[in-house]
């Protein structure tokens, strides 16, 4: 065990490996969880992430960030890696989870390699490294794709602060320092929480006796870099701060400083970590603020004042409240969140590590083992409730049985799986909690709309719009609601109430197109999915519609509308196979031969395997008198790789036109 121990503290490749390995262990369960609440919008709905030409766009168009305008956040680095991520593997889940233990890991060796910088013994070091790597505090940042920034943000402040740290005593200083400042800007594309690495370093300089004269021409650069990444935001920024904060300030400050010891209590006691915490809110003068602002205030007073005989212990502090400070400061929705802690857990692992004599403490030796061990299998433990929306929201449930939140979210996993009865009962304990909840409501009324109950939905639907009118996607269900009980008027006088900036709208102008085409109103009909279409051209259900039609003009001889309409469609999807078959089709009926085979040529040159096309283009080649021409492609597709089936008709073919060139 000692020659173990001693090869891991001489050989540093084998501390990077034993961290990087313990992290990826611990969260080797998590591979297969499931995409959870806001990955639906940011990720899994996000049409601007399914393609690398929009990287540029990511870092000038915060909307960019959902597939709802709204939810728009500046984080294009998060966006690049969810845009690489779905170029590996579209929407396999495992690629998103790999990336986000890699990135974990990672930042579990930069805070080994911080912590020798810092001056702690070696072992101690690794400690604190391996503390990071396993503790159960981090795991919601890795198992919840959507948390990826705060991994982003705490890789770049802890590249940044390593940096720094580094460039102090060598020759290559203001090289180090230049690094530095890119990795901040790196954490800062991640997410805003990355801008407390300025504080971080004049606590360190504090920390270290570096704190001179001179210290603010180290630090000028990084408030330029701050500063011009608050001008970016501004826009954000100022919404938070100053024109529409969630809450007052009076109670912000003192929900905060109340949750300061409740996080101090989650990572010393990490067996009751929750995805939704029942806390609630507190003002500044409250009693139950008062206490642990006292206590804060003390241990804050009593650091600065023994900062000489207390060193480690006054960084790792001020390092937990400097990275809990922007939380302090900006009202957010949610009151305590565990991604936050993802940053702080460094200065808990600062704290744990550098405790005065711990490195010569008998027993440390195997009690180290035991007490990492223990912290993995709560993790491992944790890693196995986010395995399903149903199993993360029912743990919810268990440890905060009045918060709402966490029936809303079981409901919604119970209806998607179709089990119906089961989503009724809970959406129905959310209401109970909370009579008002819109998305209970709404829900509810989906459940009903599954089960073709659309008088019931409807019914729930307009209920909730008589006290919430500005609500478009329940307007947009209602609608739906009534189109599907046979109350088509009704629908689309609700349709048409629908704003053209709702998240529904291509959906909404398409069941207007079904409403017509019902109706056999034909040319309305196209007239809203070309409006619907052309707002997402990639919609295979809007598409279906528009060759439905178009197989009825095939089938009434209407070639005149079915070429306008195929052409239409082109113009959306030019590589469009059957919609450009059925155009060849219809001009050949209409005995445009050579129009015909201008669209059959380019049909196999663009698909090679399609034999029918070969086939019909032949055919066309043959009406037009071009027998030699049709000849060699009929011996071409016996050639090609495509159907027996088409191979058989094409050898049939081929015979009966050799047969006829000899006659």
């Amino acid at each position: 065990m000692k020659t173990l121990v001693d090869i891991l503290l001489s050989r540093k490749y084998a501390s990077v490996l034993l961290i990087f390995g313990i992290a990826l262990v611990v969260y080797a369960n998590s591979i297969n969880n499931v995409f959870q609440y806001d990955d639906r919008h940011s990720i899994i709905e996000n049409p601007h992430i399914r393609t690398l030409e929009n990287t540029g766009r990511f870092f000038l168009q915060p909307e960019l960030f959902s597939r709802d305008a709204d939810k728009a956040m500046y984080r294009p680095l998060l966006l690049v890696s969810y845009a690489l991520n779905y170029a590996w593997s579209q929407y396999e889940v495992e690629s998103y989870h790999w990336v986000n233990m890699a990135l974990h890991a990672s930042c579990s060796i930069l805070v080994w390699l911080i912590l020798q910088e810092l001056g702690y013994p070696i072992c101690m070091a690794l400690l604190g490294g391996l503390l990071f790597a396993v503790h159960p505090a981090g795991s919601e940042p890795v198992n919840y794709i959507s948390s990826r920034s705060e991994l982003l943000a705490a890789l770049g402040v802890l590249a940044s602060f390593w940096a720094y740290r580094r460039s102090f005593g060598v020759a290559a200083g203001n090289q180090w320092r230049a690094l530095s400042l890119v990795f901040f800007a790196i954490g800062l594309l991640g997410k805003s929480v990355a801008i407390t690495l300025p504080a971080l370093l004049l606590s360190s300089d504090y920390y270290s006796g570096h704190l001179d004269r001179r210290a603010w021409m180290r630090y000028l650069p990084y408030g330029a870099v701050a500063l011009a990444y608050l001008f970016v935001i501004e826009e954000f920024f100022v919404k938070a701060l100053l024109a529409a904060p969630v809450r007052p300030w009076d109670i912000q400050f003192g929900t905060q400083v109340k949750a300061l010891v409740y996080y101090a209590k989650l990572v010393v006691l990490p067996s009751h970590l929750n995805v939704h915490h029942a806390f609630t809110e507190s003002s500044l003068l409250a009693v139950a603020a008062l206490g642990p602002g006292a206590l804060l205030l003390s241990v804050g007073f009593l650091l600065v004042r023994a900062r000489q005989q207390l060193a480690s212990v006054f960084m790792a502090l001020s390092w937990i409240f400097i990275t809990l400070l922007p939380t302090l400061v900006v009202p957010l929705n949610v009151l305590v969140n565990e991604h936050r802690l993802y940053l702080p857990l460094v200065g808990f692992a600062m704290f744990g590590a550098g405790l005065r004599g711990l490195e010569r403490l008998p027993g440390l030796l195997w009690g180290t083992p035991v007490l990492l061990g223990l912290l993995g299998v709560l993790t491992v433990a944790r890693n196995n409730v986010w395995e399903s929306e149903y199993s993360l929201w029912a743990d919810a449930a268990t440890k905060a049985p009045g918060e709402v939140r966490a029936y809303v979210y079981m409901g919604n996993a119970a209806k998607s799986k179709g089990r119906f009865a089961e989503a009724v009962v809970l959406f129905n304990r959310a209401l109970e909690l909370e009579p008002e909840n819109i998305q209970a409501h709404n829900n509810l009324g989906n459940v009903y709309m599954n089960q073709g109950q659309y008088s019931k939905a409807a019914q729930i639907y307009g209920a909730l719009l008589e006290t919430e009118p500005k609500l478009a996607d329940v307007l947009y269900n209602l609608a739906r609601a009534l189109q599907k009980d046979g109350e088509a008027e009704v629908a689309l006088a609700h349709y048409r109430q629908i704003p053209e900036d709702s998240f529904h709208y291509n959906l909404t102008l398409n069941n207007i197109g079904v409403v017509f085409e019902q109706h056999s109103a034909l040319d309305s009909a196209l007239i809203y999915y070309g409006r619907a279409l052309a707002l997402k051209p990639e919609a295979v259900d809007i598409l279906s519609n528009f060759q439905r039609i178009g197989h009825h003009f095939y089938s009434q001889q209407q070639y005149g509308k079915l070429e306008v309409l195929c052409r239409q469609i082109l113009q959306w999807q030019s590589g469009n196979r059957e919609v450009r078959f059925l155009l060849a089709l219809g001009l050949f009926s209409a005995r445009q031969y050579s129009a015909s085979i201008v669209q059959y040529e380019k049909i196999v040159a663009d698909f090679p395997n399609f034999g029918r096309g070969y086939l019909e283009l032949a055919n066309a080649l043959g009406a037009s008198g071009r027998l030699q021409e049709a000849l060699q492609i009929y011996r071409h597709l016996l050639d090609a790789n495509v159907s027996d089936e088409a191979r058989i008709e094409g050898r049939k073919r081929l015979h009966n036109l050799e047969q006829r060139l000899q006659k």
